[in-house]
């Protein structure tokens, strides 16, 4: 029953995106269940924001209804248990917001491994392509091996010629 409820996340103009059980032992299997974990959390973060607006919301558009803030709450933990699974344990500059976008910025099938660069024998990069007009391009995800686990500890975006790090959750 709870693959059957992934899938249906997944759900897409394609038909039923597989459910994605990371192999922490492999940093291209973590950087593409990290990936696939995000669009699933932003999709469901989306469609459950839309319906509790289109049960609750009233007259007003820029108040949100209580009950709207009720079902935003336990949402927004999930940013922070995908941190706990995927990211390297270091004290961070940024904190979970629990933004999403619209479509999602996470999305298995625009954003695909290329290729994988070994630095040390703890760490890697993870190229990825992303296939998108906004914030599209090479990603670099910086892997690196913490209790004989690959885990994912920063990203770099190239825009244009410019390489710059960016927020992962």
């Amino acid at each position: 029953m709870r693959a059957a409820a992934v899938n249906l996340i997944g759900e897409g103009a394609k038909g039923p995106m597989p459910t994605t059980t990371p192999d922490f032992s492999d940093p291209t299997s973590v950087v593409e269940a990290f990936i696939h974990q995000m669009y699933c959390w932003e999709m469901l973060a989306a469609s459950l924001a839309d319906s509790a607006e289109a049960r609750f919301r009233e007259d007003d558009p820029s108040t949100m209804h209580p009950e709207e803030v009720k079902i935003r709450e336990p949402v927004l933990q999930i940013p922070h248990a995908i941190v706990r699974i995927y990211l390297t344990q270091r004290k961070r500059a940024y904190t979970p917001s629990g933004s999403y976008s619209i479509p999602p910025e996470y999305n298995p099938r625009l954003e695909k491994v290329k290729r994988v660069i070994p630095k040390t024998k703890s760490q890697v990069v993870v190229e990825t392509y992303r296939k998108a007009l906004y914030m599209g391009g090479v990603r670099e995800y910086v892997v690196k091996k913490q209790d004989d686990k690959w885990l994912i500890d920063s990203v770099t975006v190239t825009l244009g010629t410019q390489k710059m790090k960016n927020v992962l959750v």
